[in-house]
């Protein structure tokens, strides 16, 4: 028999070395992936959001104040970023959750300490604003009168983005319990802005959280103090130059009372009026009488009848040289 040549073994040797092998664990290549690894945002997109964070609490602390009529504080403490389900599990249960929808496809929510959201509610209701010594589920009246501050938060936060979006942010729910709460996948990373709250008597924490992913759109990326230069040029920004409380003035109650006219009588004299007496005031009923807002003296009027209501029909506007003015 003719002898094999050695070179046509050698050849199919060769060969199959050169076939690729078939993947093992062992010949694998393998990349290192750091999952704690968060994603951050840009120094200005970074600067962006700590305006945003801060103009909302400037805005609240504006609107709430005009609605309860008593000193509101609130103060940015911290801003992190967090996975979703982490940040539930460390709210307490019972807490007051407000949810909204940014826009139809992002949902992001307000947290408030449940103690904090009585004594709001006690204020609201007419009370001094203290909190309850026993915390209980909140009645239907109370969470329809809740909805008050609702408004006003969804308005602050709106406010807080409109130099970057127009937004108008619509209430989704009223929620008690974190458990009951499910806006995004709960390894999905959102920013928490904490902020600590007084208002009247009751205080505590407040938390803003919005999914990372929209401010990380939402926000440009470019240099912030060039936007804000930008902006102004254009005449964009000319009203956020103009504290926000200038704006929320229109909604604030003022007295204003009027005045018919004084005298001086002796005291002796008082004790033994009755009715049917007359008492002679220093004004001639053809005389202007004095409009007073906050006591002090500003218009000049006359008493008159409008929609079957008594009512002061305005004559003069005082300026500083008129001697009835009163500053």
């Amino acid at each position: 028999m003719p002898k094999s040549s050695g070179n046509h073994f050698d050849r199919l040797v060769l060969d199959i070395a050169k076939k690729p092998q078939p993947q093992t664990r062992d010949n694998l290549q393998f990349t290192k992936y750091d999952f704690s690894k968060k994603e951050k945002l840009s120094h200005d997109q970074h600067k962006f959001l700590e305006k945003i964070f801060n103009q909302f609490a400037e805005s609240l602390t504006t609107l709430v104040a005009s609605l309860l009529q008593t000193r509101v504080q609130i103060n940015l403490m911290s801003v992190k970023q967090t996975p979703y389900q982490h940040y539930l599990n460390s709210l307490p249960d019972p807490v007051t959750i407000m949810v909204f929808k940014i826009n139809p496809e992002t949902r992001a929510l307000i947290t408030l300490d449940y103690g904090l959201s009585f004594g709001i509610l006690d204020k609201l209701m007419g009370g001094k604003g203290r909190t309850v010594e026993e915390l209980r589920p909140f009645t239907d009246l109370e969470k329809a009168v809740f909805r008050k501050i609702n408004d006003r938060l969804l308005s602050a936060f709106a406010d807080s983005w409109r130099e970057v979006l127009d937004l108008k942010p619509q209430l989704s729910s009223q929620e008690f319990s974190p458990l009951s709460v499910h806006i995004v996948s709960p390894s999905e990373t959102m920013h928490i802005a904490t902020y600590q709250t007084k208002i009247a008597h009751a205080q505590g924490f407040m938390d803003l959280c919005i999914p990372f992913v929209y401010v990380k759109e939402s926000i440009p990326n470019t240099s912030f103090d060039e936007y804000l230069l930008t902006r102004s040029n254009q005449g964009v920004s000319s009203q956020a130059v103009v504290p926000f409380f200038s704006k929320s003035l229109e909604a604030a109650k003022v007295p204003v009372s009027v005045e018919l006219g004084t005298a001086e009588i002796l005291f002796q004299d008082v004790l033994n009026l009755q009715p049917g007496d007359f008492i002679r005031i220093d004004k001639e009923y053809t005389q202007p009488l004095k409009i007073r807002v906050n006591e002090r003296t500003k218009f000049l009027g006359r008493p008159g009848v409008k929609d079957n209501k008594l009512a002061i029909q305005i004559t003069k506007v005082l300026n500083e040289e008129d001697e009835e003015f009163e500053e």
